[in-house]
Formats: structure tokens, sequence, C-alpha cells
């Protein structure tokens, strides 16, 4: 009978240990779809950024252009 209880227990124990792995996982799991919707909620945000970041290098190149022109033609 006390061997049996024994096993009971160890086999308890084993269980107790895998479940704690599993819900680990789960939890690790879950964190990492958070975060990717989160992300993909955000794009919105990211766009808005690219959008002005290409309006600002659209700038710059076209001052580049008027500066590149003027020299070109200050030359003699």
């Amino acid at each position: 009978m006390q061997a049996v209880a024994d096993e009971g227990v160890r086999l308890a124990n084993l269980c107790s240990t895998r479940m704690g792995r599993a819900q680990q996982m789960c939890k690790e799991r879950a964190d990492a779809v958070m975060a990717i919707d989160s992300f993909l909620r955000n794009t919105s945000d990211m766009d808005r950024k690219i959008k002005d970041l290409n309006r600002q290098v659209t700038g710059f190149h076209l001052s580049c252009n008027k500066d590149a022109h003027s020299i070109m033609t200050m030359t003699p």
C-alpha cells in the first residue's frame, strides 16, 4: 500500500511539473501573440511616420537639386 501511495505522489509531482511547463509555454506564446497584435494595431502610426519621412526626404531631394543647379549655373 505504501508503494502505491508513493507512486501516486511521484506521478502527481510529475504531472504538476509538466502542467507548470505547459502553463509557462502557453503564457510565452500568448505574450508573443499579444505583441504581434499590438504591432499590427500600430501599423497606421508607422504608416503615418513613413509618409512624413518620405515628405521630408522629397523636400531634401528637391533642395539638393536646387543647390546643384545653382552651383552649376554659377561656374564659368
